[in-house]
């Protein structure tokens, strides 16, 4: 198996590593309690998911009140799939508005104006979504602009990580789930990319 990207790595890295008891989670590395919401169809396709990040949001900074706070967007899988530059604004926007934040940060990692120093210091932004799309599209440009790190330390800072479908596959300890039943064309990324992808396969 790939493992890819280097997210979940991280996050077990971050964390500390235990001996739990005798059972089926014995000798196992133990990932700290992050704030981590992962989805297939995003937060606001239930009520109760929109719940449970409010309640992760209220966990993470008590002081909050509605209205407050930067939600960093990032569209890139969207992209991947051929929606415009625009219409995921739109949707960024509209998505913080509906989730309470007072501000929405655009961070296309495929844009090559792209600078991750562009963004809100990390201990300002209070979560990251990354939506749904073409995985793979995500990850290369991923690796490729730094947000990675960004992510290690918003999640060292308490933000709270949100994925919507490839966003949160993004997350695990690999992408190939993204090519069950064709889901996502690997095509849309480099061909020695693609290879690290699928040559376990």
């Amino acid at each position: 198996t790939i493992h890819a990207p280097s997210l979940a790595r991280s996050l077990a890295r971050t964390g500390s590593h235990d001996k739990r008891g005798a059972g089926a989670g014995e000798g196992r590395a133990r990932v700290p309690n992050m704030p981590v919401l992962l989805t297939s169809c995003g937060v606001t396709s239930h009520p109760a998911l929109e719940a449970e990040l409010q309640r992760m949001l209220r966990a993470s900074f008590p002081r909050r009140k509605t209205g407050e706070g930067v939600l960093v967007y990032v569209p890139t899988a969207k992209i991947g799939e051929g929606v415009s530059s625009a219409h995921c604004r739109a949707i960024g926007e509209q998505l913080a508005k509906k989730l309470g934040f007072a501000e929405c940060a655009i961070a296309e990692l495929s844009d090559k104006s792209f600078d991750v120093k562009s963004l809100p210091e990390a201990s300002k932004a209070q979560a990251i979504y990354l939506d749904c799309g073409n995985t793979f599209f995500l990850q290369y440009h991923a690796k490729k602009s730094g947000i990675e790190e960004y992510i290690r330390e918003l999640l060292k800072c308490k933000g709270v990580y949100v994925g919507a479908s490839a966003g949160s596959i993004y997350a695990g300890q690999t992408v190939q789930v993204a090519l069950w039943k064709g889901w996502d064309n690997p095509k849309v990324v480099p061909a020695n990319f693609q290879a690290k992808i699928l040559i376990n396969l």
